[in-house]
């Protein structure tokens, strides 16, 4: 969040893509206070809740600021970029469609909501991920497509350690 904030207030030409990550940061923080007080001050264990509302708004933000920064990489990139992007999109949608959406779309157990709720956090970590791939590699070695990239890796090891931990009770 302070990367994109720092590079909100020093790059004003390309502000608005920033300005939604960092918004979308801002709904994921939203989304941890809604979660722990629910959990700790309420105790309730409704799911989905109020939290989810803000974390899919998140990944809703976040990858509208990616792609308008996408966009305005286009012009520098080339073939290979692409194919690199989408090498690592592709081998990340195989692990986390084995791995995580497969079960969740094919869990008769649970109602359609959370189904659906449970679909939605690896796919939109693949979304950001291919996201963020794909702008790394149009950025070459500069920061800011660098550190996004290990964002959004990070929230998807974050996401799978999730799933793990609620998997094993």
């Amino acid at each position: 969040m302070a990367v994109a904030l720092w590079y909100a207030s020093h790059l004003p030409e390309r502000r608005a893509p920033w300005v939604l990550i960092v918004l979308g940061q801002f709904c994921f923080l939203a989304g941890d206070v809604a979660w722990t007080v629910l959990e700790n001050v309420i105790h309730s264990d409704a799911y989905p809740n109020i939290g989810d509302v803000f974390y899919v708004s998140g990944y809703v933000l976040i990858a509208t600021g990616l792609s308008m920064l996408w966009r305005s990489q286009r012009a520098i990139a080339n073939v290979g970029t692409l194919v690199d992007g989408l090498i690592v999109a592709v081998a990340a949608a195989v692990l986390l469609w084995v791995f995580f959406i497969g079960p969740a779309v094919l869990d008769g157990s649970v109602g359609l909501a959370e189904r659906g709720i449970n679909t939605a956090y690896p796919a939109g970590d693949l979304l950001l991920i291919a996201m963020g791939a794909q702008l790394a590699m149009r950025l070459g070695r500069s920061g800011p497509g660098w550190i996004l990239l290990i964002g959004m890796s990070s929230l998807l090891a974050g996401d799978i350690w999730y799933a793990y931990l609620a998997a094993a009770g």
